[in-house]
Formats: structure tokens, sequence, C-alpha cells
């Protein structure tokens, strides 16, 4: 795969890689992505299904279908990178499609009989095989982000709404001095020192970057992290009755825990974002 060095030695977001670094095999890199993306759906369907207890055919036909849905996901990734209004929203939509697919492929059902949309820290669990029925769950990981990112900027309206997620202006330095954004629990911030909300083009390449963030965090929300917290929640009527109103967010803490031990360089979620959301500079390149 495509290997770009990235500035911080952090997992948050620093000026993307130079435009001659991520030039060879561009095109390459991006067919292997997208055959990732397609793969880690094939695995996550077809795996959990046999795992339920289906048999290694229908364990091959959720894979083929979970499949279709990882290269859907990689689909919207890349439509959400785009520099036009609203692309992150269309693009979170259009993966959140994909990842629903492969969800139901793992749990035996058609792959559009349920659809999870998310759009801030809200999920909406459309069922659609027997009538619509529209279920809001609040994203209890996201929520919290929301209000740590809150105690350090002030919201963003029209990069929210463009980018479907809760995106903050930061006015003051992070932590990590060189940092200049970064994405928790599909909560977006990027450095805003002087307060203008006018963000030039590396900045912008910084909200692509973690726009893809966003998506993988949704993605592997549905391909694991839901599948877990309903086998250990759904096994007591507390955890059932929590369920009908909050996601957890149990990928949050699997991330985190995967971080301590992986470094910035080796994150494979780090070259695909870095890759993607230099599209622009990219462009027409082999």
């Amino acid at each position: 795969m495509l290997f770009c060095v990235p500035i911080l030695g952090s997992s948050q977001a620093a000026a993307q890689c130079g435009a001659p670094s991520c030039q060879p095999g561009r095109t390459g890199a991006l067919a292997e992505t997208a055959a990732i993306n397609a793969a880690l759906g094939g695995l996550s369907a077809g795996g959990l299904r046999v795992l339920r207890g289906g048999s290694l055919r229908e364990g091959l036909e959720a894979g083929m279908a979970g499949a279709a849905g990882g290269a859907l996901v990689y689909a919207g990734k890349r439509v959400a990178v785009q520099r036009w209004d609203g692309a992150g929203l269309v693009g979170r939509e259009v993966a959140a499609v994909g990842s629903s697919m492969a969800w139901n492929a793992a749990a035996g059902r058609g792959v559009t009989d349920r659809l999870v949309l998310p759009i801030g820290p809200v999920r909406l669990y459309l069922a659609l095989d027997d009538g619509v029925r529209v279920t809001p769950k609040l994203d209890l990981s996201s929520t919290v982000a929301i209000a740590v990112a809150s105690l350090n900027g002030r919201i963003d309206w029209e990069r929210s709404a463009s980018a479907g997620a809760s995106v903050f202006r930061r006015t003051r330095r992070y932590a990590q001095a060189d940092v200049v954004g970064q994405q928790a629990a599909g909560v977006i911030t990027y450095r805003d020192l002087l307060g203008r909300g006018e963000p030039g083009e590396s900045r912008l390449e910084t909200l692509a970057h973690e726009q893809v963030h966003v998506i993988q965090r949704d993605q592997a929300f549905l391909f694991w992290a839901e599948p877990a917290e309903a086998a250990l929640l759904g096994s007591t009527r507390a955890g059932r009755v929590l369920r009908r109103h909050l996601d957890v967010g149990l990928d949050v803490a699997a991330k985190i825990l995967v971080k301590q031990v992986v470094a910035y360089e080796a994150r494979p979620w780090e070259r695909e974002a870095h890759l993607l959301s230099g599209e622009r500079r990219g462009a027409g390149q082999p």
C-alpha cells in the first residue's frame, strides 16, 4: 500500500503528505484501498454469519453481500473528501448504506432490510423489511466527545451541516503543538487560532482527512461494535432497555487500546485518510 509518512507521531492529522511523496502509484493505491474495504466487509459479514450459527454456504453468501457493502463504503469515502458543500454528508450517508449492507448480511437479513444513517451524534435505524419504522438512537460516546470539544472551541455550524457530523473550531492549540485537527467518536475539531472560521487549503485537507476518519468510525461501529454490543447488552433486561435509546460505542474503547500498541506510521486507517484527503493534489496523476 502507498505509504505516506505523516508529520506527526500522534493519532491526529497534521499537514497532509506532500504532493511528490503521495503521487507514485496513486491509482494502484486507490484500487488497493477499495479492495481492502471490500475485503473487510466480506470477511466481517461472512465470519459473523458463521459464528452466529449460519452454514458455510450462508457465510459465503453473507461475505459476498458484505464485500459489496464494503465497496460502497469506499465510494462514500471518495465522495466525502470532495470540496463541494454537503459532500461530507452525502459521502457519509452513502458509506452508511454500505456498512448497513454488511451489518444486515452478518445477521442473515436482506442487505437493505435495515439501514443505519448517522447524523451528528444521532443514528437513525430504519427498518424497511415490513413497512417503514424509524428508531433514533443517541451515540453516547459522540455526545461525550461533543461536550469535551465545546470546552475548547466553538461549533462550526456551516461545516457541521456540510459534514453531517459535529465540527468545532478550536482557538487553542492542541497539547501537541503540530496538531491541526483531530477526530474523536465522530466529532471533528480543527485549529483556528485567529477565530476566522475560514481555513486555507491545508486546513481543508485536514478537514477531509478527519471526514474519512468519521466514516471509518461509522464503518467500525456497524461491522464490529454494534454486533458486540448486541451480544453483550442484549442478554439482560437492563441492557435491552439501554439499547433502545443508546449506542454505547465500544469501538471507541477498542481503538484507544489498539492505538497504544500500533505506531502512527503503521496505522492503516491513517494511511487511508492521508491517501484520500490528498485527492485534489493527486487528481490526474498515475
